[in-house]
């Protein structure tokens, strides 16, 4: 059986929180920019959210962290019962 190749590629990134954001990029932002705080947000609309939101939390804790900033805020965001995502704002690690 053939499978029409847009269902093919929406199954693809919907699955694939990848194409979501690129904490790194933001990071060094924040990083540069010199300020105290910074605030990112994480979406986790794609694919499975339990796994996802795990997932995607953790690669912008990482990516933070490495530059020097920690989390300080998580705010959830819900719309109509479904989680589409959070706001994390961080700040820069004292010392």
């Amino acid at each position: 059986m053939r499978y029409p190749r847009t269902l093919v590629l929406g199954l693809v990134l919907a699955s694939s929180p990848a194409f979501s954001a690129n904490y790194d990029k933001h990071a060094a932002e924040a990083y540069t920019s010199g300020s105290a705080g910074y605030t990112v947000y994480v979406d986790v609309t794609f694919g499975m959210r339990k796994r996802v939101a795990a997932s995607e939390l953790n690669d912008a804790h990482k990516a933070f962290s490495d530059r020097g900033f920690e989390p300080v805020s998580v705010t959830d965001h819900i719309e109509n019962g479904d989680l589409l995502g959070f706001f994390v704002t961080y700040r820069r690690k004292a010392g």
